[in-house]
């Protein structure tokens, strides 16, 4: 799931999801595929809108499954999306959701994969760090908001 850093951390992770709907709708076959083969989520950030098309047409281009997120409330502006698996070189480099700057915070990945952050095991593949439920990133963006 890739959300846009430029947009209030509320708001990354709910567009986020948004995103992810998009794509269970769409590509279902895919989703599928994933869920039985993989189940690994990793939310990771672009800079803004333009950054995001730009992700989403290379991905498109290359025959990808893909889908974004435009949001009513934002005059419906791209605000999130998801790129399938094989998608995976296309976001390698991009930074994961660190709502707080660097410093690792509950629920969210460490910079050494191999800490326990609230008892959620982390592991990293050969493409950077994964985590196998996002649920609890999002329950501690949810907290932290409060």
């Amino acid at each position: 799931m890739i959300a846009r850093a430029d947009l209030e951390i509320e708001h990354q992770a709910v567009q986020a999801l948004h995103a992810l709907r998009e794509f269970v709708e769409h590509c279902p076959d895919e989703d599928r595929r994933w869920y039985r083969e993989s189940n690994t989520i990793a939310l990771i950030t672009v800079p803004n809108e333009e950054r995001l098309h730009q992700l989403l047409n290379q991905a498109g281009d290359r025959g990808i499954p893909h889908a974004g997120f435009r949001e009513p409330d934002l005059n419906n502006s791209l605000t999130a999306g998801v790129i399938g698996p094989a998608g995976k070189k296309l976001c390698r480099n991009l930074p994961l959701l660190r709502p707080f700057g660097d410093a690792p915070q509950k629920g969210f990945l460490p910079r050494n994969a191999e800490e326990e952050v609230q008892g959620q095991e982390l592991f990293r593949s050969g493409d950077g760090p994964i985590v196998d439920a996002i649920s609890s990133v999002l329950i501690e963006v949810e907290q932290g908001a409060t």
